[in-house]
């Protein structure tokens, strides 16, 4: 598949509307703080913190934190990592606390200029009622700018979730932006998200996010 054809598909699954009659959308606000080191060759660590804010809560949405752990071969990444997060209902706002253990494989390559990553990862969700299992999707594309200001870079992102208790897929989440250098040893990126859920509230999401990636040397 061309990187054209590629770039086409995920608009159009981006653009998808729910189709839904009784669908939510609310909009939120996605952030996100990832600081990284190398350990040793092939090693990195990196610590993450996130926050999510919605329409009509006292608290955020989502927020929490955690670290992830890759090993890298050649093209290919193996990650381990553990999240922590609280996350709000987005009717009544009663509190959740979910650890997250996941394990992740992901291979990168070239398409015509572009770099294309596809990372399958699994997860537990313990402290979700029936400690649900779910797997995870994400083809992303990236191509680097030169010469428009402080951008570094565009990408767009597909993700797709199946719940493997409901044994359906029940979530897909894409998004489209930009990458800024925010200094020698970090990036900014920001983008647009829109998310759609078979299986939770609320059915479907309209975010604008931030992500702060700061790589330690």
């Amino acid at each position: 598949m061309s990187a054209g054809r590629l770039i086409a598909l995920l608009a159009a699954v981006m653009s998808v509307p729910a189709q839904a009659a009784d669908i939510r959308v609310n909009p939120q606000f996605w952030g996100e703080l990832d600081v990284s080191a190398t350990l040793a060759p092939g090693w990195r660590l990196t610590a993450l913190s996130v926050a999510r804010d919605g329409e009509g809560l006292p608290d955020p949405a989502l927020w929490g934190g955690g670290a992830i752990l890759d090993r890298r071969f050649g093209d290919l990444t193996v990650s381990v990592g553990d999240l922590a997060v609280v996350a709000r209902s987005p009717l009544s706002g009663a509190r959740l606390d979910v650890d997250v253990p996941l394990i992740a494989v992901s291979y990168k390559w070239s398409i015509a200029g572009f770099a294309v990553s596809d990372r399958n990862r699994l997860e537990d969700l313990i402290g979700v009622p029936a400690d649900p299992w779910r797997y995870r999707n994400r083809l992303t594309l990236e191509h680097p700018v030169a010469g428009i200001g402080p951008l570094s870079s565009i990408f767009a992102s597909e993700e797709i979730f199946y719940d493997l208790r409901m044994r359906q897929w029940t979530r897909s989440r894409g998004q489209i932006g930009v990458g800024m250098a925010a200094g020698h040893d970090a990036e900014l990126r920001l983008y647009y998200l829109r998310q759609d859920d078979r299986a939770a509230l609320p059915r479907a999401i309209n975010a604008l996010g931030v992500t702060l990636a700061i790589e330690l040397r």
